[in-house]
């Protein structure tokens, strides 16, 4: 029920709200060549998980979901205990409208070791 609550207040957070460039704090390159950003100000967290925001701009190289979509927002939930599950892809254009949404909840996988999500699992433990 609480992933429920957090889930469901991130949404209206991305999806109400306008997404401000001043919250996304820089991650890294991903060996796509993708640039990632953490949203430290959407970031909720209990003593056994945490529901955070990426946003992804894919490379010209790399991978693209939608050929209008400038960046992509990624909901994550990322546990203590060192899995995660993705509940949400939203599609966003140049003008940052959003352009489409994908909910899923996907079951839990272990962090992969070197990745950017065991960055951001240190960024956010």
């Amino acid at each position: 029920m609480k992933k429920i609550l957090f889930f469901l207040s991130l949404v209206l957070t991305l999806t109400v709200f306008p997404v401000s460039a001043q919250n996304w704090y820089y991650v890294g390159q991903s060996p796509n060549d993708e640039q990632v950003f953490i949203n430290n100000s959407a970031v909720m967290k209990n003593d056994v998980q945490a529901v955070v925001a990426i946003k992804t701009n894919p490379s010209r190289s790399g991978r693209k979901i939608d050929p209008d979509c400038q960046y992509d927002i990624t909901i994550y939930t990322i546990t203590r205990n060192y899995y995660y599950s993705i509940d949400g892809v939203y599609l966003y254009n140049d003008s940052q409208k959003l352009i489409r949404r994908q909910d899923k909840a996907t079951a839990q996988k272990p962090i992969p070791a070197g990745s950017m999500l065991e960055k951001i699992y240190q960024m956010v433990w």
